[in-house]
């Protein structure tokens, strides 16, 4: 069995992209072509004027690149058959399958929200507040997405089970590691498509790296255990691509994803987004409302939520908005004539090695969140003059952090260790050399140049922004605020 395809998508990243009329048929569902109208990157256009380009291509996007490995993995297996456990007629290599794996590529972010992760955070948090049914994360939505809609129909009629697709979306055990490897894990076709394209849109070199020469030092072998039945691994020798891999991830995270300015705006929104769905308000349904009938998703994009900001700016929705509606006017005004507030406190980490370090930040963190609130409370401040992202991954890692005992180098050894000491090995990027030995990449004793220093690095955005008219006053809860060094012990839980 081959694939037959029949269309093919101009790509600026990959240059050709091929469907087939299966794929086509799903592409061309309401429900997947909304995704045209979501940007991938949020708020970012914001600073990155280049940055709007869809969740819709980054999704063929990771189709694509599913195929590229695959493609490569069959090769390579050829290539390495010296190498124990390599074995070319893996499960994972059957066409069968990689019709499975680029389904799921393709539909990996059809339940996203408009404006993508940035209001995924605060979504969560209403469904929770209400006891929704629904816990607010895109994947599950997609999850139901598959499982209710004609979508699943379609994956069905291509002799695909809709319930394996889900279960590589979701992360529920599959039979095989490898097959949720290629979806999600330390080194994905997620990754490897979002890195270079949203360097290319942002006009910017740090994502860039060499798809080709990770492709050729990929492949699958057995897992003579059984435990995790195939796994991919890496070749040796082509550590340096991952590196540069691993700090182009890095580097996005330092300076396009977390960028001030972005953090600023995209807190605005969520805040603005959260008045419009207060069932006092109801300017936008309830985000469980796209749980209870998916269906209703298909008008529900960036377009309808800037179209409420803006009739808001424009001075519409005055009963409706009620006891809100100060706020929301400023919010509005604050998106549509993009007017920033002052960074009044900034501790973003590059590099944090001990435990104790974090603790300290985080407790000084808290403490000024805490400070500030209560000047809100006590009337001091107006909650819209301060705006402080609450960050919900405060450590940013381009590596897992690395396990904390050493892994046995053969294969057997290594796969029983790994099951013993409850490692996610998902999550890491795992080596394989001449002799067939494994290695976990952040625990290599000579990894190559950066990887041992990038593997303790940790990212970390804490910041205050205040309107330059208060700005003097939070500056001075901030200053009381941090504890003297003799004090922090106390402020550590």
């Amino acid at each position: 069995m081959v694939f037959d395809f029949k269309k093919v998508f101009a790509d600026p990243i990959h240059g050709s992209i091929d469907i087939t009329n299966s794929e086509n048929q799903i592409i061309s569902h309401p429900l997947f072509q909304r995704l045209r109208y979501i940007k991938q990157l949020g708020l970012s256009d914001f600073v990155y004027q280049g940055t709007t380009h869809s969740r819709f291509a980054h999704s063929t996007g990771v189709m694509h690149v599913v195929s590229e490995l695959l493609s490569s993995m069959r090769i390579n297996t050829e290539k390495y058959q010296r190498l124990k456990y390599v074995n070319k007629d893996l499960d994972i290599l059957k066409i069968e399958n990689e019709k499975l794996l680029r389904m799921a590529g393709l539909l990996h972010d059809i339940g996203h929200f408009p404006f993508s992760h940035v209001l995924e955070n605060t979504v969560s948090k209403l469904c929770e507040k209400k006891n929704s049914d629904w816990d607010g994360k895109h994947e599950t939505l997609g999850k139901k997405i598959i499982l209710t809609t004609e979508i699943g129909e379609n994956i069905e009629q291509e002799g695909i089970d809709k319930k394996s697709v889900v279960s590589l979306l979701t992360s529920e055990m599959f039979a095989s590691l490898a097959k949720h490897q290629i979806i999600s894990s330390g080194l994905d076709a997620d990754r490897l498509d979002y890195l270079l394209r949203d360097s290319y849109y942002a006009g910017v070199s740090y994502g860039y790296y060499d798809l080709n020469r990770i492709s050729r030092i990929t492949l699958p072998i057995e897992d003579p255990t059984g435990i995790f039945k195939e796994v991919i691994v890496f070749h040796k020798k082509g550590i340096p691509a991952i590196e540069e891999y691993l700090i182009g991830r890095y580097n996005m995270y330092q300076q396009v994803y977390m960028h001030k300015s972005t953090v600023f705006f995209e807190e605005v929104l969520s805040r603005l987004y959260k008045i419009m769905v207060d069932p006092e308000v109801n300017l936008l349904p309830f985000p469980d409302t796209y749980w209870k009938n998916p269906s209703l998703l298909i008008g529900f994009t960036d377009a309808t939520i800037w179209n409420k900001i803006l009739e808001i700016y424009q001075g519409r929705y005055k009963k409706e908005l009620g006891k809100y509606l100060e706020d929301a006017r400023h919010y509005s005004k604050l998106l549509i004539e993009r007017k920033t507030y002052k960074l009044v406190w900034d501790y973003s980490f590059l590099e944090i090695k001990k435990k104790r370090e974090r603790l300290e930040i985080q407790a000084i963190y808290e403490r000024i969140y805490q400070r500030i609130r209560e000047a809100i409370e006590e009337g001091k401040l107006r909650e819209r003059d301060v705006i402080i992202p609450r960050p919900e991954n405060e450590y940013l890692r381009a590596v897992t952090e690395p396990p904390p005992s050493k892994p046995p180098k053969k294969p057997k050894n290594f796969f029983k260790w790994a099951q013993r000491e409850e490692i996610d090995i998902k999550k890491h990027i795992i080596i394989i050399d001449n002799e067939s030995n494994l290695h976990i990449l952040s625990r290599m004793d000579s990894p190559g140049i950066v990887i041992p220093l990038i593997a303790k690095m940790t990212q970390i955005f804490y910041r205050v922004f205040a309107d330059k008219n208060i700005q003097e006053v939070v500056e001075k809860i901030i200053k009381k605020a941090i504890p003297k060094q003799t004090e922090i012990d106390q402020y550590i839980t």
